[in-house]
């Protein structure tokens, strides 16, 4: 089967800043809305009283192994990974058929 023109055109497309979206396990996702809750009502043990979360909590962001798993995919197939977030990856790389 032949390409399409723009298929063709396509695949030479740059496509920059593209953002991977991490969906955390189940149990960590169920973690996590509980912490929130708690951080929320005034009553529990663990309200901030609107102080400032610590962004170190790791129960909300995945493994670091699962983090390498992905980038390295990534770059094996010809992306740049531009910034590693909590919760998504931003990447760069050109549109290609496969």
């Amino acid at each position: 089967m032949q390409p399409t023109i723009v298929a063709l055109l396509l695949a030479d497309f740059p496509m920059e800043h593209m953002q991977l979206q991490l969906q955390l396990p189940v149990e960590k996702e169920q973690e996590l809305e509980q912490l929130i809750q708690e951080l929320q009502d005034p009553n529990s043990p663990t309200s901030t009283n609107g102080l400032p979360l610590n962004n170190s909590d790791s129960s909300s962001v995945l493994a670091q192994e699962d983090i390498y798993v992905i980038t390295g995919w990534l770059e094996s197939h010809g992306f740049t990974v531009n910034v590693i977030y909590p919760r998504s990856i931003d990447f760069s790389g050109t549109a290609r058929l496969w």
